[in-house]
C-alpha cells in the first residue's frame, strides 16, 4: 500500500515537472520566433547574413514542440565566438548541447554583449562583410548602431569609444586573460536558462569576496561586473567574514572597510555577508541571483531565487591568488617540489608578467556613480570603533587572541607599506631577509597578501623591475606551489592532512615515534614555556604580534617533533597554533610552511638518520644563537612596527 502512495505521489510530481518544463519550453519558442522575425527582416537587407535563422512559425503545441526545437537552428562555440565577437565568459550561462548552442541563445547573448540586439545584428554584418562592402556596411549600420550606443550602451560604452585604441588592446587582452581565471563551479538548472529573456528590473550579479578583499586589479570582482554588465542588472558584493578570533575579525573588517571605500562612486551594493543557515551567501531584498562569482581556495557558496525552489544559478570562481592560476595543469602537475613548479610554470608566469594588467578593465567594469551600503559597513567607514563593535556582536569570536593594533588589514595600509618597501628593502631582500633582528628587511605583507588586500600581480611587477630574483622565486614559486598542491589535494587535506605528507616522512617518522623525548603539554607550548629561550621568544611573537620571521618558522615548527607525544599529534598542533596566531594562518602557503617542517616537499637528507627525526632534514634552535639574546629583546621590548 505504501508503495502504491509513493508511486502516485512520484507520477504526481514528475507531472507537475513535465507540465512546468513545457510552459518553459513554449515561452522560449516564443521568444526564439520573435528574434527569427526580427532577424530575417535584418537578413534580407544584408547580402551576407549573420548566422542562418529558421523561417518563422506561427505556434507550436506541446505535441511538436520537441520537433520544433530539434530543428531550431544551432551554432558550434567557434562559429558563436567569431559571428558575433564574443568570449567565453559570453557563453557561460548559455546551454550547450553536444558542444553546439541554439543560435536564438547565443543571439541572446551578443544582444547583452552589445546593448541591444541592432547592435549585435550590426556586430555580425561588419564580421561577416567582405573588404569590398566593408565601407557600405559601416555605412548603412553606423547610423543604427550609434543610436543605440548613444540609448542603451550608457557610461561604460561612452568611455570605451574615448579610450586610446592602445587602451582598448589592453582591456581586451586582459579580458581574455580574465577569461582564464574563470571557471564554473556549478552550471545552471538543466531546465532552467537563467538568462533566457531580458532580466526583470531586480535581477543582480552576487560577488562573494573571502580571500581578496580589495578593488583593484580583482579578478572576482572584474569577472562579476562583466557579467552584470552582460546581462543588463546590477552587481552585488558580499564580503563574507568568518571572524574565528579577535585578531583576523578585526582584520577582515578593516579590508571590508577598504573595500567599501574602493568602491566608493561605481555602481554597486556592497555588503558584509551574514551567517545564514549552512552558509548561504545572501544578496538584497527581492530580485533574483543571476550569478555568484567568488575567489577560491574552494567552497562551494548556495545562492537561492526567492520564491523559487528549484532554480540554481550558476556558480562561477575567479583566481585572484597566484600570478599562474593555481588549477592550472602546468602548476598541478609540479607542486610536490620547488624545481619542478618553477620550471613547469616558468611559460605561464612570464607570459602573464609581460601582459597587460587588469587596470584597464578596471577602469572599463567598475566606472559608475551608484554605491548602496549595509548598515554595517556604512558604520565602519564613519567610524573607526566600530570595528570593536561589530565584533562583540559575533558570538562565535574568541576573543582570548587579540587584536595586532601595529598592523592594520585594509588595501590602503597594504599598498603604502609596498610602497615604502620598494623604496627601502626590495632591492637588498636576497641579503637582508634571513637576519629574524631586522624586522623590517621584510615586507611584513604576508597577512594582506593572504587576505588579497594587494595584486600579488602588482607585486611581481613591481619585484621584477627591481630585479628582486630572491623575493619573485619566494612570492610566486613556493608560495604558489602551495596553492597548487592544496588546490590539487584540497579533499584529502580536508579528511586528513597529516595523510598528504609524502610517504618516506610518514615512514620515518613512524620508524622513530618509540625514540625517548621530552614530552611538553599542548598548553604550556602554546604559552610558550617550552623551556628553550629561542623557541619561547618565538612562540610570544607569534602571540603578540601575530606573525613570525620567515626564517624563524621552519626552527618553531620542526620543534614540535621534540616536545609532542607523536609526530601527528606535533603536525597537528603546530598547524593549529599557526592558524590560531598566524594574521596569515588558514592559507596554503602557511599550510605548505608547517608541512615543509614534518618533510612536505622535501625530500630525505644525506646522514643517517637521526633520534625523532630520522631522515628528515634538522633545524635545531641553537642554529640561531648568534641572534637569540638580541631576537628576545626585541620581541619583549619596543617591536617595531611595519614601515610605511
Amino acid at each position: 500500500m505504501a508503495d502504491n502512495e509513493l508511486a502516485k505521489a512520484l507520477a504526481a510530481s514528475r507531472a507537475a515537472f513535465d507540465e512546468e518544463r513545457t510552459a518553459r519550453r513554449l515561452e522560449d519558442a516564443q521568444v526564439q520566433q520573435a528574434l527569427s522575425l526580427s532577424l530575417s527582416e535584418a537578413s534580407s537587407e544584408s547580402t551576407a547574413p549573420p548566422c542562418a535563422v529558421a523561417p518563422p512559425q506561427q505556434s507550436a503545441t506541446p505535441a511538436q514542440l520537441s520537433t520544433t526545437q530539434q530543428a531550431a537552428p544551432r551554432m558550434q562555440r567557434a562559429e558563436a565566438l567569431t559571428t558575433f565577437g564574443l568570449t567565453d565568459a559570453d557563453l557561460f550561462f548559455v546551454k550547450a548541447t553536444d558542444g553546439s548552442f541554439a543560435t536564438a541563445d547565443v543571439e541572446r547573448a551578443a544582444a547583452r554583449r552589445h546593448g541591444s540586439a541592432a547592435a549585435a545584428r550590426a556586430e555580425a554584418r561588419k564580421r561577416s562583410a567582405g573588404p569590398s562592402d566593408a565601407a557600405t556596411t559601416k555605412r548603412s549600420a553606423g547610423a543604427n548602431s550609434t543610436a543605440t550606443t548613444k540609448r542603451s550602451a550608457g557610461a561604460s560604452s561612452t568611455a570605451t569609444t574615448k579610450r586610446p585604441r592602445v587602451e582598448e588592446e589592453d582591456a581586451k587582452h586582459a579580458s581574455a586573460a580574465l577569461d582564464e581565471r574563470v571557471r564554473v563551479v556549478a552550471p545552471p538548472s538543466d531546465y532552467v536558462r537563467v538568462v533566457a529573456g531580458p532580466p526583470g528590473a531586480g535581477d543582480y550579479v552576487l560577488c562573494v569576496l573571502q580571500l581578496a578583499l580589495r578593488v583593484e586589479c580583482n579578478p572576482p570582482l572584474l569577472a562579476a561586473a562583466r557579467a552584470a554588465r552582460d546581462a543588463g542588472c546590477r552587481l552585488t558584493v558580499a564580503v563574507a567574514l568568518r571572524c574565528r578570533t579577535a585578531r583576523h575579525g578585526a582584520f577582515e573588517l578593516e579590508s571590508l572597510r577598504g573595500v567599501a571605500a574602493g568602491l566608493a562612486g561605481r555602481r554597486a551594493d556592497v555588503r558584509r555577508r551574514p551567517r545564514g543557515r549552512r552558509g548561504a551567501a545572501r544578496g538584497p531584498r527581492g530580485g533574483r541571483a543571476r550569478g555568484l562569482l567568488r575567489r577560491l581556495p574552494p567552497g562551494a557558496v548556495p545562492v537561492r531565487r526567492r520564491g523559487a525552489r528549484r532554480l540554481r544559478p550558476p556558480r562561477v570562481a575567479a583566481d585572484a591568488a597566484c600570478v599562474v592560476p593555481f588549477r592550472a595543469p602546468e602548476a598541478t602537475r609540479a607542486c610536490a617540489r620547488a624545481y619542478a613548479f618553477r620550471s613547469a610554470t616558468a611559460a605561464r608566469r612570464k607570459r602573464v608578467l609581460d601582459g597587460p594588467g587588469f587596470e584597464a578593465l578596471d577602469r572599463e567594469l567598475l566606472a559608475g556613480r551608484e554605491c548602496a551600503y549595509d548598515d554595517v559597513t556604512e558604520a565602519l567607514l564613519a567610524d573607526a570603533g566600530a570595528v570593536d563593535r561589530a565584533l562583540d556582536a559575533v558570538a562565535t569570536c574568541d576573543r582570548a587572541v587579540s587584536r595586532v593594533t601595529s598592523m592594520v588589514g585594509g588595501s590602503t595600509f597594504a599598498k603604502r607599506r609596498w610602497a615604502s618597501y620598494k623604496q627601502r628593502g626590495l632591492a637588498s631582500y636576497g641579503k637582508r631577509r634571513n637576519d629574524a633582528t631586522s624586522v623590517n628587511a621584510v615586507s611584513r605583507l604576508s597577512a594582506h597578501v593572504h587576505y588579497g588586500c594587494i595584486p600579488v600581480f602588482l607585486m611581481a611587477r613591481d619585484a621584477q623591475a627591481a630585479r628582486a630574483d630572491k623575493f619573485l622565486d619566494e612570492l610566486l614559486v613556493f608560495r604558489e606551489m602551495g596553492y597548487a598542491f592544496c588546490g590539487k589535494h584540497e579533499a584529502a587535506i580536508a579528511a586528513d592532512a597529516y595523510s598528504t605528507l609524502p610517504a618516506w616522512a610518514r615512514t620515518q617518522l613512524a620508524d622513530h615515534a618509540a625514540d625517548a623525548r621530552r614530552v611538553v603539554g599542548p598548553e604550556r607550548l602554546e604559552r610558550g614555556e617550552s623551556g628553550d629561550v629561542m623557541w619561547d621568544a618565538m612562540q610570544r611573537c607569534l602571540i603578540r604580534h601575530g606573525e613570525l620571521h620567515n626564517n624563524l618558522r621552519m626552527t618553531w615548527g620542526k620543534a614540535f617533533l621534540r616536545w609532542a607525544p607523536t609526530p601527528r599529534a606535533a603536525f597537528d598542533l603546530a598547524m593549529r597554533l599557526n592558524d590560531a596566531y598566524a594574521l596569515d594562518g588558514l592559507d596554503p602557503n602557511s599550510y605548505a610552511g608547517v608541512a615543509w617542517c614534518f618533510g612536505g616537499f622535501d625530500g630525505p637528507k644525506k646522514p643517517k638518520t637521526t633520534p625523532i627525526t630520522g631522515s628528515l632534514r634538522a633545524r635545531p634552535t641553537s642554529t640561531h644563537a648568534r641572534i637569540r639574546d638580541r631576537y628576545v629583546a626585541l620581541v619583549d621590548g619596543a617591536y617595531p612596527a611595519p614601515t610605511i
